[in-house]
């Protein structure tokens, strides 16, 4: 306790008090720095742009009459529940074991990298 303030409590409710006031002026202090970045021209030009690009963009986009173009899947659509699953479409013999995988996928493994650092004197 300093001799400043005459108990404890006393000097926790200053510094509670000085604390706060140091936070919003920290508050003011950012929102007047926000305010005078957004008019500079470089926060302004993207927003100046933007705009017009976007509906320039569907303009362009709308004198092009697509259409969404129909594929044929094959599956039938019923109201249903349908009791025949149509067969599973797979590439070559199906999925294999896992070393096959693992050998398709990385190849021949050697595992002596943590043996290639070890020198013998």
């Amino acid at each position: 306790m300093s001799f400043k303030y005459c108990c404890r409590r006393c000097e926790r409710v200053a510094s509670r008090r000085r604390e706060a006031e140091k936070k919003k002026k920290e508050k003011e202090n950012a929102e007047s720095l926000r305010n005078s970045e957004k008019k500079q021209p470089k926060y302004m030009i993207p927003l100046i742009i933007y705009f017009p690009l976007l509906f320039v963009g569907y303009f362009v986009i709308d004198l092009f009459h697509t259409e969404k173009a129909e594929i044929p899947d094959g599956l039938a659509t019923t109201e249903y529940l349908t009791p025949d699953l149509p067969d599973a479409k797979m590439k070559g013999d199906g999925i294999g074991n896992k070393y096959e995988s693992m050998l398709k996928s990385y190849g021949k493994i050697d595992d002596y990298s943590a043996l290639g650092n070890i020198t013998v004197r």
